[in-house]
């Protein structure tokens, strides 16, 4: 039974593994299927794959498996599928990057609507679910996507809510190198400025510095380069 199944998926290392795969290959097709048939045509596939990764979620590697078929739908570009299948995750953390996954893809896609969107619920997941320390890296991440949605000042409070679980790590500020190269990705150059300032050993500020400096400077040849016209 589905019991026996998630115990062996518990228990088993490998078995996660072979039920994520399976998951995604029924999202794929499942997906493949919705586009040329309908979604009434795909909907057994579909329910199939996310009751393989539901497999999954008593093993170490939780929603894992769904956030796989979120990545498997938007190769397919279907955002709609893709924010169906969130509602069936019941991890923040799998949440939100999935959130975050969708906003870089519509992103890319030129669909500025849809990032906004996705942009606005990966901020609001990480800005009202309790996590701990290590999510830090997460958050700096999408931050960062949500800033290149043009959702600056949400960027800003997920940032400062990654620093806060940085400097709430067994080993303070243990994130804040990433961090700081977030804030440069996501065009927040003044913030990562302050970031860097902030990290005392010296090999954790040289990547993120160099980063800035590159930022700063095409900043600088941009602006001259309009001035010029």
């Amino acid at each position: 039974g589905w019991l026996d199944k998630a115990q062996a998926a518990k228990d088993d290392p490998n078995q996660p593994f072979k039920l994520i795969v399976r998951a995604v290959d029924l999202a794929r097709l499942a997906t493949k299927t919705e586009a040329a048939l309908g979604i009434e045509a795909a909907r057994e596939t579909y329910e199939l794959a996310c009751q393989t990764a539901w497999l999954v979620v008593p093993s170490k590697y939780g929603f894992y498996g769904f956030e796989q078929i979120v990545d498997a739908q938007l190769e397919n570009n279907d955002s709609k599928a893709a924010m169906r299948t969130i509602e069936r995750i019941a991890s923040a953390r799998s949440a939100a990057n999935c959130w975050r996954k969708i906003c870089e893809h519509a992103r890319k896609r030129g669909d500025g609507n849809t990032a906004k969107l996705a942009a606005r619920q990966a901020a609001q997941t990480f800005l009202t679910n309790e996590f701990k320390p290590f999510i830090a890296n997460d958050m700096a991440r999408a931050a960062a996507e949500i800033a290149l949605a043009g959702e600056n000042e949400l960027a800003k409070q997920v940032f400062e809510r990654a620093i806060a679980y940085s400097n709430a790590n067994d080993d303070p500020k243990f994130d804040h190198h990433w961090i700081a190269r977030m804030q440069v990705l996501g065009g927040q150059l003044g913030e990562a400025y302050h970031t860097i300032a902030t990290i005392e050993a010296p090999e954790d500020r040289a990547l993120p510095l160099a980063q800035l400096a590159c930022a700063v400077a095409k900043a600088e040849f941009l602006a001259a380069k309009t001035r010029k016209k």
